[in-house]
């Protein structure tokens, strides 16, 4: 008998599609959560941004 953890379980109750994609298809996002933010990257180009373009103002 298999073992399911708690988030496995929450996630079938929200979304049994979504639970059979992750789990049992083992499919992964495409998309980034916040897991992949980057704040220097985004410092950076908030800095290359103001530094470039300001003609809006």
């Amino acid at each position: 008998m298999p073992i399911y953890s708690h988030s496995q379980l929450s996630m079938y109750e929200g979304c049994p599609l979504k639970y059979k994609l992750r789990y049992r298809d083992r499919i992964k996002r495409d998309i980034e959560g916040v897991e992949g933010f980057d704040l220097r990257k985004s410092a950076y180009q908030h800095r290359t941004w103001w530094g470039n373009d300001r003609s809006h103002f």
